[in-house]
C-alpha cells in the first residue's frame, strides 16, 4: 500500500488502525515517524494543488484521532508531535467561518493556506 492509498482510505473514513501498523512496520518507521509522513505528504499534495482541500481536511481529521488514540500514545510517551498537531489545525481552521470574519471571508485562504505554507517552509529549513 502507498502513502497515497493511505491517506485517501483516510479522507474516506475507511482506513484501519492496523493497515497503518502494517504500513509503519514494513517501511521501518515507527508511528510518530508515520504521523509526520502522513501529515507532510498531505500538506505537500494539497500546496501543490494535487489533493483538494475537502480530501486533505478529511485524512487529517482522520489522523488526529489516530494521534488520540491509545496505540500511537502508548508509543510516543502520551505526547502528540508538534508537526502533524499543526497540519491538523491548520486544515481545521478553514472548517468554519471564525469570530469577527466577514461572511464573504473564505476560511481556506484566510486561515489553512497560510498556515500550510508556513508549515512546508519551515520543514525546508
Amino acid at each position: 500500500m502507498s502513502m497515497k492509498t493511505i491517506i485517501e482510505k483516510a479522507s474516506d473514513g475507511v482506513l484501519e488502525e492496523r493497515e497503518v501498523i502494517a504500513f509503519s512496520e514494513s517501511k521501518r518507521m515507527s508511528l510518530d515517524e508515520f504521523a509526520h509522513e502522513f501529515s507532510k505528504s498531505v500538506a505537500q499534495h494539497y500546496w501543490n494543488g494535487s489533493y483538494d482541500y475537502h480530501l486533505c481536511d478529511g485524512a487529517m481529521n482522520w489522523l488526529y484521532g489516530f494521534l488520540t488514540d491509545p496505540t500511537y500514545l502508548i508509543t510516543t510517551n502520551n505526547t502528540i508531535s508538534e508537526f502533524p498537531l499543526d497540519v491538523y489545525l491548520a486544515f481545521d481552521a478553514g472548517e468554519y467561518h471564525h469570530a469577527g470574519d466577514e461572511k464573504s471571508v473564505d476560511p481556506v485562504r484566510k486561515y489553512t493556506d497560510p498556515a500550510i505554507e508556513k508549515l512546508l517552509r519551515a520543514q525546508e529549513s
